[in-house]
């Protein structure tokens, strides 16, 4: 992963970096490139093939089209980014740019091991690898820092994936947090057999495993693949709607509500744990933000923190270009607004009789994991931090 796409990793859109990533090179380049000398009396040409012209308008036309809904996009989630640098004063040092890249290479590495161990199936072990590559891993680790350090503007572009974790992470903390399971069905009446199973004393990850028809959580039991803040379900697919998260935000930690009904079915929630938003400025919190960023669950909260940019910023698109995330967004909100709170939905009614945890007590197996690359999809669980 170059430079360029290690920071697009961070901010570009699940939905749209396949197409993003292959585009903003070309794009930029062209850009870069200076054009040949003009035809004589005509600044507007820029070739002459057998007695025609092609001219400026046409080369922008193609570059519009081809690139700029993507490129736009990506202009306007680097400004908001810049807008949140300016706005919380945050900096990079030296030692921080060097830890980073010593990350990406690291990780680099650690990929290229992973795919040598898999495609050789227990056969072919690490060693014999680089032997027969006629390497070490020291050299490696060097040629992939070379190569890094090659790209154009590497250390300004890693510098920004640093900024945009140290963001990311701060707004995570100043957000109230909900870990969340629960148990999604089709009906009320599989609803109701799912509270009897669990007032009968099944444990609530069991029957999210064999009833759960949630396609992120039934093969953890039920467990969301990370924290979730208040009206994240604007962009987060894995969240069914307002109504969903009122239910959360209505329990206390260890308590299972009664069904509640989104626009994908019926669900049986518990409220794992929550943490508070803790306070303080940048400044404040940056020692904490720091030891974070080498969190697991880092590319993730990037994801997640670029999503809530775009949600709450005022975006006025005068392209005429078709920006995908916005239309994202709008179409997130709309599934979500038609959920409607069913009939004794919620804790008005008698929910399954399992005891509340312990204040602050921590579920069992620690941190949930990150969610597998590529799911869940756009809007994310919005890829990497630096």
């Amino acid at each position: 992963m170059t430079y360029h796409r290690m920071f697009r990793a961070c901010l570009v859109l699940l939905a749209l970096s396949a197409v993003v990533v292959g585009g903003a090179a070309a794009l930029r380049a062209a850009g870069d490139a200076q054009p040949a000398s003009p035809a004589a009396g005509d600044s507007n040409v820029l070739a002459v093939v057998n007695g025609e012209n092609i001219d400026r308008e046409q080369l922008l036309k193609v570059l519009m089209e081809r690139y700029g809904p993507d490129e736009l996009q990506q202009l306007i989630v680097d400004m908001l980014v810049n807008q949140e640098q300016k706005k919380y004063s945050v900096e990079v040092s030296d030692a921080e740019a060097d830890e980073a890249l010593q990350r990406e290479v690291q990780q680099q590495i650690d990929n290229r091991k992973r795919q040598v161990l898999q495609q050789g199936r227990g056969m072919v072990k690490w060693e014999q690898y680089l032997e027969q590559m006629g390497t070490t891993e020291a050299q490696m680790r060097d040629d992939i820092k070379k190569r890094l350090l090659e790209q154009k503007d590497a250390p300004a572009l890693l510098r920004r994936g640093v900024v945009l974790t140290k963001l990311a992470w701060y707004n995570h903390l100043t957000h109230d947090r909900f870990e969340v399971a629960h148990i999604q069905v089709e009906t009320e009446a599989e609803a109701n057999d799912a509270v009897k199973e669990l007032n009968d004393g099944k444990e609530f990850a069991e029957v999210a495993q064999q009833r759960s028809r949630d396609q992120y959580t039934s093969n953890s039991g039920g467990q969301l693949a990370m924290a979730f803040s208040e009206g994240d379900y604007k962009i987060r697919p894995d969240i069914p709607g307002p109504e969903f998260e009122r239910v959360v935000m209505s329990l206390k930690a260890g308590e299972v509500s009664a069904p509640v009904k989104s626009n994908v079915g019926w669900h049986i929630i518990k409220l794992i744990s929550k943490e508070d938003a803790k306070a303080g400025s940048f400044k404040d919190l940056e020692p904490e933000v720091i030891k974070l960023i080498v969190d697991p669950r880092t590319t993730n909260i990037g994801q997640v923190y670029v999503w809530r940019l775009i949600r709450d910023a005022k975006i006025e698109n005068k392209s005429g270009l078709k920006l995908t995330f916005i239309d994202q967004l709008r179409e997130r909100e709309e599934q979500g607004a038609g959920a409607k709170p069913a009939e004794g939905s919620g804790t008005e009614t008698k929910p399954p009789s399992e005891k509340p945890a312990e204040e602050g007590k921590k579920p069992e197996g620690g941190e949930p994991a990150a969610p597998a690359a590529g799911g869940p999809e756009a809007p994310p669980a919005p890829e990497s931090g630096p």
